[in-house]
């Protein structure tokens, strides 16, 4: 695209413009030719980029840009089984089972908190390893 100014300007105008040499001149053309150039540069990255997709930083799955993408991607992170999501979703899972449910079978309520911590220190340790390798991974 070039510059409106620029665009009704005749480059051998400049030799005839009072007190501009022949090396001004061609030092303005020049200029006005890099500025048309780097324009289109910046015209066809802008199509590049416009064209690509948003994508899950863990997987990969990729979604075209339009007006559904963050919706999309929304959908698929809520089921990614690589999205750090779902090792604090299984480690959660964990207090479901027996042994969780033991906890509140205690009728000492010290004894049923002092469980329940020990088993949310065993749910933080599962979940810090599990996603200590997922960041390491990312980045």
């Amino acid at each position: 695209m070039k510059n409106p100014f620029m665009e009704s300007v005749d480059e051998s105008l400049f030799l005839f413009i009072p007190g501009i040499s022949d090396k001004q001149a061609e030092y303005a053309a020049n200029a006005i030719n890099q500025h048309e150039k780097l324009v289109a540069e910046r015209d066809d990255l802008k199509r590049y980029v416009d064209k690509l997709p948003t994508y899950c930083a863990y997987c990969g799955f990729e979604v075209p840009i339009d007006d559904e993408a963050a919706s999309k991607i929304s959908e698929h992170i809520a089921t990614c089984p690589k999205h750090p999501m779902r090792i604090i979703e299984a480690a959660l899972d964990e207090c479901i089972t027996d042994e969780g449910a033991n906890c509140y079978r205690l009728r000492d309520p010290e004894e049923m908190v002092k469980a329940l911590r020990r088993r949310l220190e065993v749910i933080s340790c599962i979940a810090r390893a599990a996603i200590a390798p997922a960041k390491t991974e990312g980045d």
